[in-house]
């Protein structure tokens, strides 16, 4: 999960793990990069503005073919227009329910 949110970061790694998943956590590109190279990922749960908008672009750019990205933001226009909306498995807008969510994951 990549969110530069920590209390969203924190809530949703604690339910995912509930939910049977193994989850690391970054709170910025830098970091999910480096994490994404040590623990090769299935899934990228990530927010589009880390915090801004291109900083999300850039990582969705460097994840692509290497891992389903599912993009989580309460900005989904950001992506309108832009290449990256054709590399990603799905946009949520957020607010989003847990359960939404899962079924991406799981689906």
């Amino acid at each position: 999960i990549v969110d530069d949110d920590q209390a969203q970061l924190e809530i949703r790694k604690l339910v995912f793990e509930q939910h049977g998943f193994e989850v690391e956590t970054a709170s910025n590109p830098f970091t999910a990069k480096v994490l994404i190279d040590e623990f090769t990922p299935d899934t990228v749960l990530m927010d589009l503005r880390l915090p801004d908008p291109g900083d999300g672009l850039d990582l969705i750019s460097a994840l692509r073919g290497r891992a389903r990205i599912v993009v989580l933001s309460g900005f989904t226009g950001d992506l309108e227009g832009q290449p990256h909306q054709e590399w990603v498995h799905a946009i949520v807008a957020k607010p989003a329910r847990t359960e939404q969510i899962l079924k991406l994951l799981l689906g």
